[in-house]
């Protein structure tokens, strides 16, 4: 090794040092999602590296604030391994992709879409009758406003909030066991009705379905994922939290951290163990072209759920093997890791 290089090999040495100490319990281990969303990629791939479509930037990031375990899955994907899926924003539906979700939901399966996914690629129709609307066009009126409703509201102000781009127009059929109505403005800001504002004042009315609801379904008309991609909006983030409770009800796991917080669950069947990652970096936008992560905040106790169908033998973290006390009631499952620096595994054991 050359003088120069010392200091590289050494630092490399120290980071693959802890990668070393964690390997035993990597080694092997699956992923453990509940949430399958479908890629924009597979119908707008531009093959240019870095180029991702807002919908899919923005449903991870909502999914990854709350600690919900999902895949990004394609049409082709065994959809019966997940108890809800997500169609983004822009993702076309044909007959056989049609038949097929519409196959999954009548097993029993969930579906959430937004926007213009479920269409056909021509924007005709939706051909997923088990969502509950009938395309009529684009929205009349934007921005305009939803006014949260019952499960929808929890959370929220009781007030109207403003969705900021525009949405399809939708009719609910028979099927609709709930409909979320939303509210235009005064009229459209543009050159023949000027407003000072980013956009006009509410017109206080409910006119025409925002978001629609079956026992299985949901359906947004606005372009939900692709707006909070682009301007994170905390009342985006609640409704659809609110529409997930709703919908899958006790996930996999929760914790009560942040949303800089990021958990992932991974399984070991044959040490018959689920690994909890815990992540905590925060980039800083410090200059142009990157996000850079200088300090380590630490978190203290943060607490974990989960939904555990399993008896739990004992719980510890890795690599050091410290045992995590924890309760365990029927299905649920809760324990707090007193700190987290960075990053923490920790292994839950079952009996066997």
């Amino acid at each position: 090794m050359c003088i120069r290089d010392r200091d590289m090999y050494q630092q490399i040495g120290r980071v693959y040092k802890s990668v070393e100490e964690k390997e035993p319990w990597c080694e092997n281990a699956k992923p453990v999602s509940e949430i399958g969303v479908f890629t924009a990629e597979e119908f707008y791939a531009t093959g240019v590296a870095g180029q991702i479509p807002g919908a899919s930037e923005g449903v991870a990031r909502l999914l990854m604030e709350y600690g919900y375990q999902f895949d990004f899955i394609d049409s082709t994907s065994d959809f019966g391994k997940y108890r809800l899926l997500i169609l983004p924003d822009v993702i076309p539906v044909d007959e056989i992709l049609g038949r097929k979700l519409s196959a999954y939901i009548n097993a029993g399966g969930k579906l959430l879409a937004s926007y213009q996914s479920g269409l056909d690629k021509d924007h005709q129709k939706f051909m997923i009758s088990e969502l509950a609307v009938k395309y009529l066009g684009d929205a009349p009126y934007s921005p305009d406003f939803i006014w949260p409703k019952e499960h929808l509201a929890k959370g929220l102000a009781d007030a109207e909030h403003v969705m900021y781009d525009k949405g399809t127009l939708v009719e609910a059929t028979d099927e609709a066991q709930f409909v979320q109505k939303v509210i235009p403005p005064v009229f459209n800001r543009t050159y023949e009705h000027f407003c000072s504002h980013l956009h006009s004042p509410s017109g206080r009315k409910e006119v025409y379905p925002g978001i629609v609801e079956t026992e299985n379904t949901a359906y947004f008309i606005h372009p939900i994922f692709t707006t909070y991609q682009n301007w994170a909006p905390a009342w985006y983030k609640k409704i659809l939290r609110n529409e997930l409770d709703r919908m899958l009800p006790n996930p996999l796991i929760q914790h009560n951290g942040p949303s800089t917080t990021q958990v992932t669950v991974l399984d070991q069947e044959q040490e018959n163990r689920r690994i909890v990652h815990v992540l905590h970096y925060v980039p800083v936008k410090k200059c142009k072209n990157l996000e850079i992560v200088d300090d380590i905040i630490p978190l203290y106790n943060l607490k974990i759920t989960m939904t555990e169908e399993r008896e739990v033998e004992k719980i510890y973290t890795i690599p050091d093997k410290q045992e995590v006390p924890f309760v365990q009631d029927g299905k649920k499952l809760e324990f707090t890791l007193k700190e987290i620096k960075g990053h923490q595994m920790t292994a839950v054991c079952y009996k066997n």
